[in-house]
């Protein structure tokens, strides 16, 4: 098992829960499960982390809101809670430039060279024959086009 604080990658986190619902007639009991899903984004701080536990747990925590079959059942108690992370590998993502066996592949143009957020325009760019060496006015251009229709 490995905690959260000790993740250096990115990752969603997976929060569900099991409580213990009571029958007020007969004392019957029965559990139930609740997954509050996953979180909306890709997580990559901790403050970030601990704001969404946080709001899952304070929803967890309001048991007027617990789902049960009929008003004839109680919540008693909780059960278990579990946080699962999933973790995100993108090594090759903001880590600079690509390794050498990469970088060497045959029909690849790494164009990581370029210090500049542009690497998406440029391999559009070179996608619709622009030479690698020469991208950059094309890449630029392309730029302006998508943020001027994104305004």
């Amino acid at each position: 098992m490995t905690k959260v604080e000790a993740v250096q990658t990115s990752f969603y986190l997976r929060f569900s829960y099991t409580y213990q619902l009571r029958n007020i007639e007969n004392g019957e009991v029965t559990l139930f499960h609740t997954n509050l899903g996953r979180s909306p984004t890709l997580l990559t701080t901790h403050a970030a982390t601990r704001e969404w536990l946080h709001e899952k747990d304070a929803s967890r925590l309001n048991t007027d809101q617990v789902e049960r079959p009929n008003t004839k059942w109680r919540f008693q108690r909780w059960v278990q809670v579990q946080v699962k992370a999933i973790l995100v590998e993108q090594p090759l993502l903001g880590q600079g430039r690509l390794s050498d066996w990469l970088r060497n592949k045959k029909g690849l143009y790494a164009l990581d060279t370029f210090n500049d957020n542009m690497c998406l325009f440029r391999y559009i760019a070179v996608h619709r024959g622009t030479r690698p060496d020469r991208c950059t006015e094309e890449a630029v251009e392309l730029a302006k086009k998508f943020f001027r229709v994104n305004d």
